[in-house]
């Protein structure tokens, strides 16, 4: 989704530094906006309508009819030194980490906006932390050659590599604690996981939701339902047998909230589902069952790249 996005994770930094709601007011979305950047100290201000303008707020008193005069690629430019400042700004009021995930899916402008902010990290006290998948030559790869080339020894790269056989054995152990698990059963999730700690954990929960694990007074022991489970070939594939297993209520809710985003509101998705009296109990047992992660009065799916709707 964010692929198409015009700066998408920077908004979404930016809201959350700001403390926007989603559900906010435009007008109340700026006013926290321009409280957040004055508190920055002088100067600051004069990045607040290439802010709003990054945010999809319309600015303040006629600097929105200035901007829509401007052409593109100047008023890309002012919102990257805007951000620039900003990000600048906050650094020397206090030391910050700015964490951004997927970075594989940023969309060009991220990308261009990226490069110039990660040259703060020479003058600033900034650490940026880039979450990322390699082989994507316009979005990673690219970046990565940007922060080896401009950083220096100020970039430091860490690649992670697949998971050992014994590393996925110890992490099956470690989640179930289990000495009679089948020996075939282990070895198989070993072979099929190629390394992935998430596909392991998804085979685990689906052993417990399949009756062929169960919790007795505290521990985790295996059933007679051991032997016929199957175990899935793909992520995709284990989250989906998890999902189709789940009454056509709860599917209903999950396939309404992926179409909203991988990232949801209560209230959005109250407005959606005609029967609210029934939906706090069908998200918490989402929840519990770990396929959506409740953020306050947000939610999210943590379930790899695709949402339930795909």
């Amino acid at each position: 989704i964010g692929a198409s996005l015009s700066f998408h994770p920077f908004v979404d930094l930016l809201r959350g530094w700001a403390s926007i709601a989603e559900d906010d007011a435009e007008s109340d979305a700026l006013a926290k906006l321009e409280r957040a950047i004055a508190i920055l100290g002088p100067g600051a201000d004069e990045a607040l309508p290439f802010v709003a303008t990054l945010l999809g707020l319309r600015p303040p008193g006629d600097a929105a009819e200035r901007i829509a005069a401007m052409d593109g690629d100047a008023v890309e430019k002012l919102v990257t030194k805007s951000l620039r400042d900003v990000l600048e700004a906050i650094a020397h009021a206090k030391p910050v980490i700015v964490v951004l995930e997927d970075v594989h899916w940023a969309d060009r402008s991220s990308v261009n906006l990226l490069e110039s902010v990660l040259l703060l990290a020479l003058r600033a006290p900034i650490l940026f932390c880039l979450v990322m998948r390699p082989q994507f030559e316009q979005t990673s790869d690219h970046l990565a050659a940007v922060a080896r080339r401009e950083l220096g020894t100020r970039h430091v790269e860490i690649a992670l590599q697949p998971l050992t056989a014994a590393d996925i054995d110890d992490l099956i152990r470690n989640l179930l604690d289990i000495e009679d698990l089948p020996e075939s059963v282990r070895a198989t999730i070993t072979d099929k996981a190629g390394g992935n700690p998430f596909f392991t954990e998804e085979v685990v929960r689906e052993l417990i939701e399949a009756g062929a694990i169960e919790e007795h007074e505290g521990r985790f022991r295996v059933t007679e339902l051991i032997g016929e489970v199957v175990i899935p070939s793909t992520v995709q594939e284990v989250i989906m047998v998890r999902i189709d297993r789940l009454d056509e209520a709860k599917r209903h809710v999950l396939q309404l909230a992926s179409v909203i985003g991988r990232s949801f509101s209560y209230g959005v998705i109250v407005e959606l589902v005609d029967r609210a009296r029934t939906l706090r109990d069908d998200l918490a047992d989402l929840r519990d069952k770990q396929i959506l992660v409740e953020q306050g009065q947000r939610w999210d799916f943590p379930v790899g790249e695709r949402t339930p709707a795909e």
